[in-house]
């Protein structure tokens, strides 16, 4: 298992140096028993979820723990100021409604709150203010109101479905359950790969209104 890890964490520390939208230098990673824990700072709140998923994407990976901070390196705006950006870039979205949206900042936490048609567009508007400079922490509180409400058992037939026609996910050892259009996720996949596809595949499914990845990820292939 030690050389396991070892091999684990030279490879989480190139995918890392390999993508060019983050600073790495300040990046510390330590692997035990197939958990890779992330320390250290980043630049942006963006580039903290961008390290996350180079770590899952490495074979044998089976955890992954974000333990670093925000630290940005030039003068911060104002909350007001960022505030303003974050309404800005909702506005030009032509996928959004932003007018449904509310955006409000504190010490940098940018809190959103309203609400959106699919589960998604919630994670879309995360995504989009999380790129904004001086943005340290988003809390993401947008509820998920479709426009036809689908009844448990359709909703789970539709994500089994979208997950089957997924190149990168053994269906057969994935459980769905929705409960009041919340999609719950368990089994056991080889890869953090396909732990994120079967995650992305619920998301993307019209109806669903929040998404539980309960699944664990237990690498094949145990060598070096």
């Amino acid at each position: 298992m030690v050389e396991l890890d070892g091999r684990i964490e030279r490879e989480v520390v190139e995918r890392l140096y390999r993508d060019g939208r983050i600073n790495v230098s300040r990046i510390r990673v330590s692997v035990a028993d197939g958990t890779v824990v992330l320390r250290g700072s980043v630049s942006s709140h963006e580039n903290r979820q961008i390290a996350v998923a180079d770590a899952w994407s490495v074979n044998g990976v089976t955890q992954v723990r974000d333990e670093m901070a925000v630290e940005y390196e030039e003068p911060l705006p104002t909350d007001e100021e960022i505030a303003v950006r974050a309404g800005r870039i909702l506005e030009w979205n032509p996928g959004l409604d932003h007018t449904t949206i509310h955006v409000e900042v504190s010490g940098g936490i940018l809190i959103l709150e309203g609400p959106v048609p699919s589960y998604w567009k919630k994670l879309k508007v995360e995504q989009l203010v999380s790129q904004i400079t001086g943005v340290l922490k988003v809390k993401n509180r947008l509820a998920v109101v479709p426009s036809h409400r689908m009844n448990d058992e359709a909703l789970a037939r539709d994500v089994g479905d979208a997950i089957e026609r997924s190149p990168d996910v053994p269906y057969k050892d994935i459980d769905v359950r929705v409960e009041g259009g919340m999609v719950i996720l368990s089994g056991i996949v080889p890869t953090g790969i396909s732990r994120n596809a079967a995650f992305e595949a619920a998301v993307y499914t019209a109806g669903t209104m929040e998404v539980r990845n309960e699944i664990t990820v237990e690498p094949m292939i145990r060598g070096t």
